[in-house]
């Protein structure tokens, strides 16, 4: 298989990536009395990784900021067993820039298997600690003038808290707060001759919030 397929089969993987993990995980388990439910739903994911070095690469060549921070899409699911709640969740966001008929786009994509513990529950409210590992990817694109295509892949390790309220039955919203942990920093060129960007770094906090069906 030739390079070009293969990496367009990546790129498919990690679109395709939310889906594959909210599937998965919501029949992680066969049933059972010691299973309390299943569910999964949604997700929007507040990145606030330092994005100061893609920026200034970007501004260097012309364009505007890509911004301070990302907003992600994605989805994800869990299986309770007691205390304990095991799954997963993905995403994948981007910011563009334009400076003319040229064009900058800074995307970000992720899936991680998730762990939860249940700190304490009412009938309508549940905290928990949360935490988890998977993978993170970075591209930055420019198109234009001065073309070029670097990549950033890496271990994703992330802990946080989460609020989970019950508005009905099946039906909850949940709020998360994380620290994303990712060491990998330096780029990868794929396509171009411009000098590659300074490290970026994604680690950082996350805000996620979410809608969960289930039972």
């Amino acid at each position: 298989m030739s390079s070009g397929k293969q990496q367009v089969s990546k790129e498919n993987i990690m679109k395709r990536l939310p889906s594959a993990v909210l599937v998965i995980t919501l029949f992680l388990f066969p049933s059972s009395s010691f299973i309390k439910g299943r569910g999964g739903g949604p997700y929007v994911f507040f990145s606030f990784s330092n994005l100061e070095p893609a920026n200034d690469y970007v501004v260097g060549y012309g364009f505007p900021s890509l911004g301070d921070s990302l907003v992600c899409f994605g989805g994800g699911g869990s299986r309770r067993t007691g205390r304990i709640e095991l799954g997963g969740f993905g995403g994948s966001g981007e910011s563009t820039s334009f400076n003319g008929a040229n064009e900058a786009k800074l995307g970000i994509s992720f899936g991680a298997f998730r762990l939860d513990y249940y700190l304490k529950e009412t009938d309508n409210l549940s905290f928990l600690a949360s935490g988890g590992f998977g993978r993170i990817r970075a591209k930055l694109r420019l198109e234009g003038d001065n073309s070029a295509r670097f990549k950033i892949s890496s271990f994703l390790f992330y802990g946080g808290l989460t609020l989970r309220y019950k508005l009905a039955e099946r039906l909850s919203l949940e709020l998360g707060a994380d620290y994303d942990y990712a060491p990998d920093k330096n780029w990868e060129r794929q396509a171009g001759s411009l000098p590659e960007p300074e490290p970026l770094d994604l680690s950082g906090a996350t805000i996620r919030l979410g809608v969960r069906f289930g039972w």
